[in-house]
């Protein structure tokens, strides 16, 4: 799956059309945001600091370097070039806790699903969908680590019962790479199970 995630934790946009052993340049040129970007990417500018700066999405070293996709300096690093790629790291963080929080709410992305493997994309998207929607209602996810899952609800800042998503079974969407409503700041790409 790869996915960009805006700062609250919504995949704005999902790609699941090919297995997770495709490298993830190969899954970034084939997905819908590769090649519909110059319609989904907004290309507003903010002005910081005295410059105009362009928005511009946050990948790993895997991806390329673009005028709308920002990724680390790798090598051998200079002091400035290893602060740029530190920064840039923290902002990273957002993507890693969204995909954590995925799998938290919809256990079955941690382990093999057992659906026929044409349906696969359509689970992982209908979980993403879900996902978002139980996002902007402030449910509590399962925190998961060291085989213990803890339920978290950050608006009350401990336990809580456990969330409408532990409830709800996923649903069928007809693409397997759907645009959600974009205000992006990360692409990533996880292996689902």
């Amino acid at each position: 799956m790869q996915g960009v995630v805006d700062s609250n934790y919504m995949f704005t946009d999902v790609s699941v059309k090919l297995p997770g052993s495709t490298h993830d340049a190969t899954v970034f040129k084939e997905s819908g945001l590769f090649k519909n970007s110059s319609t989904l990417i907004p290309r507003h500018t903010k002005l910081i600091n005295g410059v105009e700066t362009p928005l511009f999405l946050i990948g790993d070293p895997a991806y390329p370097l673009l005028p709308w996709l920002i990724k680390p300096y790798t090598g051998s690093l200079n002091a400035a070039e290893e602060s740029f790629n530190c920064h840039l790291s923290s902002a990273r963080i957002v993507v890693e806790n969204a995909f954590g929080r995925l799998k938290g709410r919809w256990r079955c992305l941690t382990k093999r699903i057992d659906v026929n493997p044409t349906f696969v994309p359509q689970v992982v998207l209908a979980c993403a969908i879900l996902h978002n929607f139980v996002e902007q209602q402030k449910e509590s996810y399962l925190e998961i680590g060291n085989d213990v899952a803890i339920c978290r609800n950050e608006e009350k800042g401990r336990t809580a019962r456990p969330s409408l998503s532990a409830t709800m079974s996923p649903m069928r969407r007809k693409s397997s790479d759907q645009a959600l409503p974009f205000v992006a700041c990360e692409v990533a790409r996880r292996k689902i199970a």
